[in-house]
């Protein structure tokens, strides 16, 4: 059973790097999985507004975002006091 869940959990994944290249030259692009308002289903979103000549700077843009996303999730936790 946990063998089922964790290749689900593979299966999609939130961050990817797409590679392209262009003339001989290899470009990076660090994309996330968000929901878009004219799409249901959620699409891949360019993190960088350009190509990335290294795969170490592709990697860092996306272990940002996912520092912001889970400071984010984070401070959206509310705790409550009941008060008598």
């Amino acid at each position: 059973m946990l063998l089922g869940v964790m290749t689900a959990a593979e299966a999609r994944p939130k961050y990817r790097i797409a590679v392209k290249q262009i003339e001989g030259v290899l470009y990076y692009i660090p994309q996330v999985k968000k929901k878009v308002k004219e799409f249901a289903a959620p699409q891949w979103v360019d993190i960088s507004n350009q190509p990335l000549n290294s795969k170490n700077e592709a990697m860092n843009y996306v272990r940002d975002t996912q520092i912001i996303e889970n400071q984010i999730r984070q401070s959206q936790i509310i705790q409550y006091i009941n008060v008598k």
